[in-house]
């Protein structure tokens, strides 16, 4: 139940680390402190944060992150230096409890958004949301958990640099964000969910992207007989057939 990092990361609440050249650099596996007597189960690391799930099902963030708005970032965003959004939340060793999550079954990262599965099935993101990765129906991020809207029957859940997908419990895969669908290269911003077709028994799924491009994105699932499928952008080969 212990957490060990390595690389350059901010630490949380080392205010000095919410500037990205003042990161800490862990040359090897180092352990991080936690909250006394927390067990943490899952990690997930966005660019400038680190998020952990802890055995009691709640969740736990340290860090900073970039963009909360959409556009340029704010002047204010970072845990250890000003709460950013969570004012009210005392942190324990630098870790902030997120408010309004419980019964975490996993947590999930990309670079600027969260997003986490409850036991009941329930669907919750927060962070940037510049291309609709949130699935909330606005444009502007929020630094405390929304619920997505209509679908309470979640089983898997993948996320991309501006895109969130899920598969239900009856199969149905449901995007939202820049969404990449099977058959469709890339289509503008949805800003709530759309229903990307069923796929039954799908064992994984995982969504890809790119730093350097832009929202060039790719997802890949495995089928329960083992089958990988792809679809998105193939500008790299990424789909595993020539570009």
């Amino acid at each position: 139940g212990s957490l060990w990092c390595w690389g350059k990361l901010p630490l949380p609440g080392d205010a000095a680390g919410c500037s990205l050249h003042e990161w800490t650099k862990l040359a090897v596996p180092t352990s991080l402190q936690i909250p006394s007597g927390v067990i943490a189960t899952e990690v997930a690391l966005g660019e400038a944060s680190i998020c952990i799930l802890d055995s009691d099902g709640n969740v736990r963030c340290g860090g900073c992150w970039p963009y909360l708005e959409s556009g340029e970032p704010p002047s204010t965003g970072c845990w250890s230096l000003d709460r950013g959004g969570l004012e009210g939340v005392e942190p324990e060793a630098g870790w902030f409890k997120i408010p309004g999550l419980t019964n975490v079954r996993t947590i999930t990262s990309s670079l600027h958004h969260y997003c986490a599965l409850t036991d009941l099935g329930d669907t919750y993101c927060w962070l940037s949301n510049r291309g609709g990765e949130l699935g909330n129906g606005v444009s502007s991020g929020v630094a405390r958990p929304t619920v997505i809207p209509g679908i309470d029957d979640a089983a898997m859940l993948a996320v991309g640099r501006y895109s969130t997908c899920l598969l239900s419990k009856n199969d149905e895969l449901i995007c939202w964000g820049t969404v990449i669908r099977p058959g469709i290269e890339m289509k503008d911003c949805q800003v709530g969910p759309t229903s990307a077709g069923q796929h039954p028994a799908a064992r994984s799924l995982t969504l890809g992207g790119s730093w350097q491009d832009g929202p060039i994105q790719h997802a890949c699932l495995v089928t329960a007989g083992g089958a990988v499928k792809c679809w998105g952008n193939n500008s790299k080969g990424q789909l595993g057939v020539p570009g």
